[in-house]
């Protein structure tokens, strides 16, 4: 799979889509939309060359691909990413698709330590590497190989990528499929290898609550340590109307039924990111 430079062929289409806060109005802060796209241009740039040629290379000027993209469009925020490739590259044509689609979301869900889905993202990664191969099995160790590389590699470009979600977005979609919310943004850019829990009803008191910044002080109802608070985020679009239920909790001092992922650092609760409340 040695790449030859030419006349373009082909441009695939990736959207990446920026959802909720600013994004929610058609806008977006600047300088973390240009850090994103900076981080999301190299991570689809190593990942496409490696798929086009079957080398993992760092440098940007020794890749035989470019990243172009068209102009944003007002749904949420969202831009298109393409990649142009030479005409002999027409493996990318055929099984790009699904190989640049399994890669962006092993290489998201392992940056951001998702330990609950690693295990299937990491079987559809390995049937993509070997239909790319064709079943050769040295041709599928050594892509193996590139890609455990590839994956230290891009861990500042994904830390990039993700640096809009929490402050002007809250949840970012790559290729229509790879969705990163808050709490997997929160452990990507974590420097103590925070894991992100799967998504789960918990029972909660609030005893503070910001709703300028939508973020909480909670107590987990069963917690036998009644003295220990958490840290929260609510991304439920319900704490924006009224009456407000968290609002109504704090009041009251009652308990209530969340849906939330958990950060986990050294397996305790970091923060809870919370999405909704339950009757």
């Amino acid at each position: 799979m040695n790449a030859t430079t030419g006349a373009v062929s082909g441009l695939e289409d990736i959207p990446i889509r920026y959802d909720g806060l600013d994004a929610a109005s058609h806008q977006i802060e600047l300088n973390s939309f240009g850090e994103s796209l900076q981080g999301m241009a190299r991570v689809l740039a190593v990942t496409g060359n490696l798929i086009v040629t079957g080398r993992y290379v760092k440098q940007y000027q020794a890749q035989d691909i470019r990243v172009l993209v068209r102009e944003p469009e007002a749904n949420c925020v969202t831009v298109h990413a393409m990649l142009q490739f030479a005409p002999q590259q027409q493996i990318f044509a055929g099984v790009g698709d699904t190989i640049l689609g399994a890669l962006l979301a092993w290489l998201f869900g392992r940056a951001a330590n998702r330990r609950d889905e690693m295990k299937a993202l990491k079987d559809s990664l390995d049937k993509a590497i070997a239909a790319l191969a064709s079943n050769n099995q040295q041709m599928v160790g050594a892509l193996t190989t590139a890609v455990d590389r590839m994956a230290d590699g891009l861990r500042p470009a994904i830390r990039q990528a993700v640096q809009p979600i929490g402050t002007t977005c809250n949840k970012m979609t790559i290729g229509g499929a790879v969705v990163i919310d808050e709490a997997s943004a929160a452990a990507i850019r974590s420097d103590e290898g925070d894991e992100v829990g799967e998504e789960k009803t918990w029972r909660i008191r609030i005893t503070e609550l910001d709703l300028e910044s939508q973020s909480a002080k909670v107590r987990l109802a069963d917690d036998a340590d009644q003295e220990h608070r958490i840290k929260a985020r609510i991304t439920d679009p319900a704490f924006a109307v009224s009456p407000n239920p968290y609002a109504a909790a704090l009041v009251s001092q009652t308990d209530i039924s969340v849906r939330a992922k958990a950060t986990l650092r050294d397996g305790d609760i970091a923060q809870l990111y919370i999405s909704n409340t339950l009757p």
